[in-house]
């Protein structure tokens, strides 16, 4: 199916298509802060091994849709990007390098040139199988998103997510919502790729008004039904609305801060590239292995 990117004003006017590629899906636009624009595309389409379709990679434009350029390199999926407050882009990744097919959903965060790709949470924690939808909470280090399912829709459990307090497992995670979905969090003894799913209320779309009020999309208690909720920190969650057959990506519209700039590194001449390893003895699985052995 051919996905194109639009704009248009909030009053509705001015609609201008940006993007044409015929066989392409072009999704999950965000304006980055020098006006240019990045977004999902399988314009070079990966084969996704595990449900056999089409996965994306992270793509940037200016703002008339001139100068597309891929910017991740994933062999599978990254999407649902989101600006960070220094101007990083944070988003989601699901790729299979040594990991097995079904906890393979983690959060990165990468430049807007493509430069500095790194890990921001769960590379190898088994339960949740997924995590997406995330979006920095104004005026924290924190990160509002879903614990989900490998096998489903992009729903599960709302949490806040520190990673200072931890990259992998349940310690960086300082709450959910329903509250018990914390209890099954875990790094090891195997995975359960679906293990999200066995809790309800499910919630998705989830958007931090601030550190105490959330926007999310919530099973209204009607099948799959889901409406607009406010859920707080304070233990409420109100429905504001509802309409069939469901409502979903509440986004307020409402100035916000522009973070900074960062300054493009990155050229275009196919110049030999460099990796810069700080220290091969930090990282996951590297536990026993003395200095000086490598």
């Amino acid at each position: 199916t051919d996905y194109h990117i639009y704009q248009v004003n909030a009053d509705g006017s001015g609609l201008t298509q940006l993007t044409y590629l015929s066989g392409a899906a072009d999704v999950d636009p965000v304006y980055l802060p020098d006006g240019t624009i990045v977004f999902s595309s399988t314009r070079e389409p990966k084969y996704n091994m595990c449900s056999r379709d089409i996965a994306a990679n992270l793509y940037r434009m200016d703002a008339d849709g001139a100068n597309i350029h891929r910017i991740t390199r994933n062999t599978l999926f990254d999407n649902q990007p989101e600006v960070m407050p220094d101007g990083r882009i944070l988003y989601a990744r699901w790729e299979y390098v040594d990991r097995n097919f079904g906890d393979a959903h983690g959060i990165w965060v990468v430049n807007p040139d493509g430069t500095g790709q790194a890990l921001y949470w769960k590379n190898n924690t088994a339960v949740p199988a997924a995590v997406f939808d995330q979006h920095v909470i104004p005026g924290t280090q924190n990160v509002l998103a879903i614990l989900g399912q490998h096998h489903d829709r992009l729903w599960g459990a709302l949490a806040i997510v520190d990673k200072s307090r931890g990259i992998e497992g349940r310690e960086g995670v300082l709450r959910t919502w329903p509250a018990e979905a914390v209890n099954i969090i875990r790094t090891g003894g195997g995975f359960d790729c679906d293990a999200f799913g066995r809790f309800n209320p499910k919630y998705e779309d989830p958007w931090p008004l601030s550190e105490k009020y959330f926007l999310c999309s919530r099973m209204t208690g009607e099948g799959d039904q889901m409406g607009i909720y406010l859920v707080d920190t304070f233990g409420n969650e109100v429905l504001l609305h509802y309409e069939a057959p469901g409502c979903f990506d509440p986004m307020p519209l409402a100035a916000r801060p522009r973070p900074p700039v960062i300054a493009n590194r990155r050229t275009f001449d196919n110049a030999p590239g460099y990796v810069v390893i700080q220290d091969v003895y930090q990282g996951t699985h590297m536990k026993g292995v003395e200095r000086g052995r490598i």
